[in-house]
């Protein structure tokens, strides 16, 4: 046996302790991980010269569900499997003995792990009254207290000092006479230096601590002659130099000794006399040599951790922790920005000053994920003794704090040991504290989820609140549009109306999902049944918006001129949705990027927001400890907040640090008043309306029948726009129905729109269909409107243009831009509005005929979901004209795709007379209603224009003006540039022009078409 470790052999094993190896070869070591083996097996060490290792936590193993794991969390492997032991008790003439062997089995048989040298084998053996003479012998020994303790570290267990344990192993609940004199808060009264670590010690009266040698005092016969005192000053007859070693094992338990002087003269260890029940602390000499035998039980168990001293696995409940300040052990001025503080995350400059300090609580959102720490185990992985506990912020993983030591205290938990993971860290030992499980969270704390309803239906006021004594006076955005730079003003009129738009996944052009930061924080729980560590993910969401000038459909961005750090609405970009190419993986992906600047939505205490600039960091990590993903495979982070800065120039939005004070960055997101969409006066029936564009009341919207188109057998019409003082005989009444207007808060009022719609109540069967009288006995009573209803031709335009001729294709318009967009039509369809058979199939609009012959397309009205038949009227500006775009849902045309592209900012566009549906609320034309047309809405058979009125068409390369004989016809560019005067020879007149887009004049009546 090794002579330096031969006094600390303890029966049987006991965790977290070093494990010595020994077999009948005399071949020895301490039993160490292989860190640099490939096949990461264990090895043994020779340490018969001293045990100075230098990386302890390799050396000392715990026994866990049958495995055998080093404080370094490696498992110990044989051959480089981690495998299961079965500790074996070795007897010696039938008595008990320090040592066992490790065994594992295989079809029942025992295999002992053998010795040869320095690396574990196994051997098979059967189980035989002697164990192999090749199989390893092992001790568990106790933990080597090597790690001595400096004057700074003992004052840094509380702040201004340290409190010393001490008690018997024979009786932990003696009295121990003279270990009084330890009570209390102690302070080294000299400074260790950088030779020797022997210090003297005074108690919270500024008196000494010494061992007294006094012959006239009986021992045990062990003990030195003396007793523990306090003094005013040491005297030479005194022992009162004393050195604090640590075990190396993590445990926190100390050896202290005292010697005469500082150079560790005559040291002897802290000794507890044993005679007839009677404890009394005293001091012996560690080297026995020629001296008493000593009982290694009387030793003074001693540790700076008391009986109040919290294990720290209590707080590895698999929840996130606030940390609140209490007060610290010395109050002072520099401690006083503590009081009424949380910990949260503060200051975060550049990512270098990772700070996680104390704020005002009162500041802080009930539930503000910087104010939250994800609680995992630091140091040694065994569970019964944790080297500390590691607090990382839930919404900013670079901000960290260790906590080595806590001890209850009636006011909280006090902070007896911090390990700095900056110099910024607000936490100081001998802080007391309190530390509160956060009960309940959300993927989404702290910050806004607006819902979809919401951000469709409403425009936003946002700004700076002022919050002064005399009232709140809010500051507004409102936008230069000479600069486009954003500016301020107090005066709501004046303010600028934001859409608030959710910023989607930028992977492919098809997708929906919302682009949002993730940042992933470890919980770890301890289990007890089974004496380990669980891990587990949680994940913040914090989804980001996009803010859009209503009036110019501008989005805001930060400025990217030299020095000029303020933010404008982008006049180049005005619908969020440009196509670009970036490297992924070593791929190139197309996708969809959008180009305006994203914000999270920061909740605060009183109700404000911070706005936070997001940043897209296609090659950056949030933080070198953080796992945090973005959708996209771009990695963001939070970065800016945006403030008021003020100027004489109404004032300017810039952006600060988002972790610092909040000095003009409170901010609020408002709904504006005024209704976004037009709701018809009647709601629960049938509405005849009119529509036409809002520039001329004559050009009004119609069905307009054309009997020389014919597909397919079917003489088609489309959704038109006419002048009614050339085309006397058009009707333009509609029927309004309700698809989805009185449906809880929705405010996005949404329509059906037809012609020769009746309303039936009638009688329906799964057998005989609908009917108006009941076809048999099994009918039911069933509310419907049949009739024939706008839809959009997408659909039918995608399958004809794969199947038929994509070149040609009756159902597609080719707009100015030359992009392809679907033309309208009235089908025959019926409106379920009860359906007692089956309520599923209620509010429906079922398509006769569609795609094939005998199809019946159900289209769903229950949502506030556009699509192919819902139409809405969305403001220009309600609060100053009825004029509107008619909003439904676009769909891409591209026949053959196996995804198309859906955006439900579509909007009705009137190209070369005919109406198509576009993207984007821009491209829409303005139209305005009458709800006071008293014409029945029915089909318009073939449109003629009266006689003499004048018409314009296109053709490829010229224009065709019927009825303007005799007239003057201007023909000019979009640009103003003439590229025709002539004066009509005939009714038929044919005129060459270039491709483009040609507007004629006749006779001071103007048309719009476009030239192929």
């Amino acid at each position: 046996m090794n002579s330096n470790l031969a006094t600390h052999v303890l029966p049987g094993f006991t965790n977290n302790s070093l494990l010595y190896v020994v077999n009948q070869n005399v071949q020895h070591g301490l039993v160490q991980f292989d860190v640099t083996s490939t096949v990461n097996d264990i090895k043994a060490v020779d340490y018969s010269t001293g045990y100075t290792p230098t990386s302890p936590e390799t050396f000392y193993w715990t026994l866990r569900d049958g495995q055998l794991v080093d404080n370094g969390g490696h498992f110990l492997a044989v051959d480089g499997v981690s495998t299961y032991f079965e500790v074996i008790p070795l007897l010696f003439n039938g008595e008990e003995t320090p040592y066992f062997a490790l065994a594992t089995r295989a079809n029942g048989t025992l295999q002992y792990v053998e010795f040869p040298a320095t690396q574990f084998n196994l051997i098979a053996a059967g189980r035989n009254e002697s164990v192999p003479a090749t199989a390893a012998v092992f001790a568990s020994i106790e933990p080597q207290y090597n790690v001595a303790m400096s004057s700074n570290q003992l004052n840094d267990v509380l702040g201004n000092g340290f409190n010393l344990f001490i008690s018997s192993m024979v009786d932990e609940d003696a009295t121990i006479i003279d270990a009084d004199k330890f009570a209390g808060l102690l302070t080294p009264a000299t400074l260790s230096n950088a030779t020797n670590l022997y210090v003297q010690l005074q108690n919270a009266d500024e008196k000494y601590i010494v061992f007294e040698k006094d012959t006239r005092i009986t021992s045990d016969g062990v003990a030195e002659l003396g007793e523990f005192k306090l003094v005013d000053s040491p005297a030479s007859n005194q022992k009162s130099y004393f050195h604090v070693s640590q075990a190396d094992n993590g445990s926190g338990d100390i050896i202290v000794r005292v010697a005469d002087d500082r150079n560790g003269t005559d040291a002897t260890r802290l000794y507890i006399a044993n005679t007839r029940g009677t404890f009394a602390l005293s001091v012996a000499k560690e080297d026995r040599t020629g001296l008493a035998p000593l009982d290694a039980k009387n030793w003074a168990v001693t540790s700076l951790d008391g009986g109040n001293m919290v294990e720290l696995k209590e707080f590895l409940t698999g929840q996130f922790y606030t940390v609140d300040f209490v007060e610290a052990t010395t109050p002072s001025d520099a401690n006083a920005y503590k009081n009424g503080g949380r910990l949260a995350v503060k200051d975060i400059v550049n990512g270098a000053d990772d700070k996680s300090d104390y704020v005002d609580a009162k500041s802080l959102y009930e539930k503000a994920p910087e104010a939250q720490w994800a609680i995992t185990a630091y140091g040694a992985t065994n569970v019964n003794n944790l080297g500390g506990i590691k607090l990382t912020n839930r919404e900013d993983p670079r901000a960290s704090v260790i906590i080595t030591g806590l001890r209850r205290t009636p006011k909280g938990l006090q902070v007896t040991g911090v390990h700095r993971t900056s110099t910024n860290t607000g936490v100081e030992a001998g802080d007391i504290i309190l530390m509160n499980a956060v009960t309940e969270h959300s993927k989404n704390d702290g910050y806004a989820v607006f819902s979809a309803n919401d951000l469709r239906n409403e425009t936003y006021h946002l700004g700076q609140v002022r919050q002064t004594a005399d009232g709140d006076v809010n500051v507004y955005w409102a936008e230069n549009h000479g600069t486009h730079q954003i500016g301020a003003t107090v005066e709501e009129a004046n303010a600028s109306r934001w859409n608030l738009s959710l910023v989607t996944k930028p992977v492919e052009k098809h997708t929906s999902e919302i682009d949002s930061v993730l940042v992933v924080s470890e919980l770890q729980e301890w289990n007890s049944e089974k004496n380990r560590i669980d891990s587990k993910k949680d994940t913040l969401v914090i989804l980001p918006y996009a803010f859009q000038n209503r009036s110019n459909n501008e989005f805001v961005k930060m400025n990217t001129q030299t020095n000029l750090d303020y933010y404008i609405c982008d006049k180049d970009n005005k619908n969020n949705d440009v196509t670009t190419v970036y490297q992924a993986d070593g791929e190139t992906v197309d996708y969809i990027g959008r180009l305006a600047q994203r914000f999270a939505l920061k909740m605060k205490a009183d109700g404000t927001y911070n706005y936070i600039a997001l940043r897209d960091q296609k090659t950056t990590q949030y933080g070198k400890d953080a796992v945090v993903t973005v959708s996209g495979s771009i990695s963001e982070y939070v970065d800016d907040k945006v403030y008021q800065e003020n100027s004489t120039d109404k004032g300017t939005w810039r952006e600060m640090e988002a972790y610092a004070g909040d000095a003009n960055a409170l901010m609020f997101v408002t709904k504006v008043e005024a209704p976004e969409y037009r709701k018809l006066v009647t709601t629960e029936a049938l509405d005849t309306i009119k529509l036409y564009r809002g520039d001329n009341e004559a050009q009004v919207v119609y069905e307009k029948r054309n009997d020389d188109a014919v597909v397919d057998g079917r003489t088609l019409s489309f959704l038109n726009i006419d002048n009614v003082t050339q085309f006397t005989d058009i009707n333009p009444a509609l029927y309004a129905d309700t698809a989805y207007v009185n449906r809880g808060n929705n405010t996005r009022w949404q329509y059906l729109l037809g012609v020769n719609i009746e309303h039936v109540d009638g009688y329906y069967c799964p057998t005989h269909g609908f009917a108006v009288t009941p076809p048999c006995e099994h009918a039911k009573p069933v509310s419907y409107n049949t009739g024939r209803y706008l839809i959009n031709m997408i659909d039918t335009a995608n399958v004809y243009g794969e199947d038929v001729n994509i070149h040609n294709n009756p159902y597609i318009n080719e707009t100015e831009e030359g992009m392809n967009c679907a033309k309208l039509s009235f089908v025959d369809a019926i409106h379920v509005l009860t359906d007692p058979m089956d309520e599923t199939a209620a509010d429906k609009l079922y398509v006769i005929n569609g795609t094939e012959e005998g199809d019946t397309v159900a289209i769903d009205l229950s949502t506030p979901d556009f699509n192919i038949a819902k139409f809405a009227f969305k403001y220009m500006d309600s609060m100053n004209s009825d004029e509107f775009k008619i909003q439904t849902l676009w769909k891409e045309y591209n026949p053959g795709a196996s995804k198309i592209a859906t955006s439900e900012e579509g909007y009705l566009r009137w190209v070369n007379g005919c109406i198509v549906v576009d993207k984007t609320f821009q491209k829409g034309d303005v139209f305005n209603m009458d709800e006071n047309e008293t014409r029945t809405p029915t089909a318009n058979e073939e449109i003629s224009a009266e006689a003499g009125a004048v018409s314009v068409v296109a053709t490829d390369g010229a224009i065709i003006v019927k009825g303007a004989e005799g007239k003057n016809v201007v023909v000019a560019t979009i640009l103003g540039k003439v590229v025709a005067n002539e004066v009509a020879t005939s009714d038929n007149e044919t005129i060459a022009v270039p491709a483009g887009i040609a507007v004629v004049a006749v006779d001071g009546e103007s048309f719009k078409v476009v030239v192929k």
